[in-house]
């Protein structure tokens, strides 16, 4: 299930606020926020920016908070996605930095029933400023050489081909997940072998291990082999799926 809770989203000055204990002393002007979403996307819901508008979000530190309750106990809190230099607190203690937009990071913690969530997407533009080796080949497409140093997109930051609105936040979904008897997928994989359509899948099991586990596709069942690790089990194997039609491109 996903963080189920109210957001709000503030901006502050590069490196204003180094903590959420220095954030409530600044005491920014929140908005309502959504998330999974980004910067831009509060600012435009809350009609304090447009398309035509030529804000710079990567100049500014912005923030995101929201408080939850429920039941306490360990957990596991999983981001799907956090755009770009990230800082993340839970309850005012630090649990994750990210460097890049595009990876997913699964978080062990222990809720207290009344937790408050903070998010804390650092200036891109700072974090550029430091010097570094300069690349053989220079791209036209965006102003700041030095994104080639960055995990994050060109998109919103490309003035020739698209408004300024550089994606900054938690723009893939944020996710608390229980400690035992959920599934990492590592392989899912359809596929057509020996001219039969066949789905391959490859998972971790995280809790007490399953006696029996099935892949369902349609109306076919597979049993998967369960080998038995420290905490869990690795699940594999694959279903046949005789009949199902295949799709191929207009040209081939």
């Amino acid at each position: 299930m996903d963080w189920s809770a109210a957001w709000s989203v503030a901006a502050t000055p590069p490196g204003g606020a180094a903590d959420p204990q220095a954030l409530t002393r600044q005491a920014p002007g929140w908005l309502p926020a959504e998330v999974p979403g980004t910067a831009a996307a509060a600012l435009r819901a809350a009609g304090q920016w447009g398309l035509d508008d030529d804000r710079d979000f990567d100049a500014e530190d912005w923030w995101w908070r929201s408080r939850r309750q429920g039941a306490p106990g360990p957990a596991v809190l999983r981001f799907g996605g956090l755009a770009t230099i990230a800082d993340v607190w839970l309850n005012g203690r630090p649990i994750l930095h990210s460097e890049s937009m595009f990876a997913t990071h699964e978080v062990p913690v222990t809720l207290s029933g009344d937790d408050e969530l903070v998010i804390a997407c650092r200036s891109l533009n700072t974090h550029l400023a430091t010097r570094r080796p300069r690349g053989r080949w220079r791209t036209r497409l965006v102003e700041h050489q030095q994104f080639r140093w960055v995990r994050t997109t060109f998109l919103g930051r490309m003035g020739s081909w698209n408004p300024r609105c550089a994606p900054v936040g938690p723009w893939r979904e944020i996710d608390l997940l229980p400690v035992d008897g959920r599934v990492d997928v590592h392989r899912l994989l359809p596929s057509v072998v020996d001219g039969t359509p066949t789905v391959e899948v490859a998972a971790s099991w995280h809790g007490p291990t399953p006696e029996r586990v099935l892949l369902v596709v349609g109306e076919v069942e597979a049993t998967l082999t369960v080998d038995e690790t420290d905490g869990g089990a690795v699940l594999a194997g694959a279903a046949t799926v005789d009949g199902a039609p295949r799709w191929f491109p207009a040209t081939h």
